[in-house]
């Protein structure tokens, strides 16, 4: 093997190893901030508005993208949030109704939101 097949063997063992790494600081940060949203967020009720996959699928999971009305009882107010991102378990996408109440958590930016889900992965519907 000449020295160019070695650097290029090396190159891409290393291109792999970033990726690696970026791809598992993505989730780590994710998994981070749904733990941060979930014990320290405001509680709040979050109507689906409109709803559209986007096409994206993490995990055989889509990614629907909601335009959300958020109301804050502790605040008394309401504020809208257009083209929330959220993964939905692909058996708990019907769960997603249009129109529909839901129990959210909202952190220190008002555009930071998450939908809270019950175990099988269904969002806690209020009524």
């Amino acid at each position: 093997m000449s020295i160019f097949g070695v650097v290029n063997v090396v190159g891409t063992l290393l291109i792999i190893a970033v990726c690696f790494y970026i791809a598992n600081r993505i989730v780590k940060n994710s998994q981070k901030r749904e733990w941060e949203l979930t014990n320290n967020g405001v509680v709040v009720s979050a109507t689906i508005l409109s709803m559209k996959q986007t096409g994206l699928f993490l995990n055989n999971n889509p990614v629907l993208e909601l335009n959300l009305r958020v109301k804050s009882e502790k605040e008394q107010r309401t504020w809208l949030v257009e083209k929330h991102q959220e993964t939905a378990m692909l058996i708990a996408v019907a769960s997603y109704e249009v129109g529909g109440v839901y129990e959210a958590r909202v952190g220190k930016n008002d555009n930071d939101i998450l939908l809270v889900k019950d175990a099988s992965g269904k969002p806690i519907r209020i009524e």
